[in-house]
């Protein structure tokens, strides 16, 4: 798991041109999308998901638009179970959260 302190994101209020930035400033091509806060993680962010029709638009285009819906899973969920449903459901990254609701981390399917 990456931790929440390690964690690079993109807020829903950005526009998809700075979130473009923030993905080749930390080399990942995909990024947790929050609404107000890291708790509130509403998707994934995805650079290769991004249609070029709309490259001239991506400076008016919010990332909350274009984000992909992820998965929220226990601290306490096993892992093997864990990249099970990974696979089957076809995510490359799912949130990681307290029994709280609050954002522990982050997993990615090449973890």
């Amino acid at each position: 798991m990456t931790p929440r302190l390690d964690v690079t994101a993109a807020s829903t209020d950005e526009t998809v041109e700075a979130a473009i930035e923030t993905c080749i400033e930390s080399g990942h091509a995909r990024l947790p999308a929050y609404d107000g806060s890291l708790d509130n993680v509403v998707g994934v962010f995805d650079i290769r998901e991004l249609g070029e029709s709309d490259a001239d638009r991506f400076d008016e285009i919010g990332v909350g638009v274009v984000v992909e819906p992820t998965l929220h899973v226990p601290e306490s969920k096993d892992v093997d179970e864990l990249f099970s449903e990974m696979r089957e459901r076809r995510l490359h990254t799912v949130i990681v959260v307290d029994e709280f609701g609050s954002t522990e981390g982050l997993i990615t399917i090449e973890d």
